[in-house]
């Protein structure tokens, strides 16, 4: 169970409360079993073995590396070799952040998807098809309007030109960016919206 505290996500284990990291879906999702929890309420005294783990809480060994892994994904436990063995601590930079903070780190970069649907989406500057899922078609749309100003009144011939240099249904494209809000209609003109 998670509660929020004074913008900071507490995660409370058999009356063991501590803070955790917010990494975005995969952190949410190693937060969403009962086993993962009761596992990170253990070795919140100490570090342990995964059979350690499995006589404790009376799951599977196999079970209990599963979940191990997904921990270990989210960053919430860290393993270090011991011998034959792999011992699994949580780290102490987990612990005690504030919510704000850790979101802010887990929201992705937008430039970093935009240029990598341009990639794909984009030959010789144009995209020819624009993509069904809707993400990516706001990406191409996001890269289209780079090529108008913000402010400027455009007609809508002239608007029309624009995209269909980038676009090959530009028709399609120029009805979804006004939808989208990428551009309006502002006294019979075409304006590229500033962007938010």
């Amino acid at each position: 169970m998670c509660i929020i505290v004074n913008a900071k996500i507490y995660l409370c284990v058999d009356k063991n409360i501590m803070a955790v990291s917010i990494k975005g879906d995969v952190l949410l999702t190693a937060l969403a079993d009962k086993s993962r929890l009761r596992i990170l309420a253990s070795l919140t005294e100490r570090p342990k073995f995964v059979e350690e783990l499995s006589l404790e809480l009376n799951i599977s060994i196999s079970t209990v590396s599963f979940h191990l892994k997904k921990l270990l994904t989210a960053n919430l436990v860290v393993a270090k070799k011991e011998q034959y063995y792999q011992i699994y601590s949580i780290p102490n930079n987990v612990l005690a952040q504030d919510l704000k903070k850790l979101l802010h780190t887990a929201v992705p970069d937008k430039d970093v998807y935009v240029t990598a649907v341009e990639k794909e989406c984009f030959v010789n500057g144009r995209v020819v098809d624009l993509p069904v899922q809707i993400n990516k078609r706001k990406a191409v749309y996001q890269i289209i309007a780079k090529e108008f100003q913000v402010g400027k009144k455009y007609t809508e011939g002239k608007a029309s030109l624009i995209i269909a240099e980038k676009c090959e249904d530009y028709l399609t494209a120029k009805r979804e960016m006004l939808e989208f809000g990428y551009l309006k209609r502002q006294n019979g003109k075409i304006i590229k919206v500033i962007p938010t």
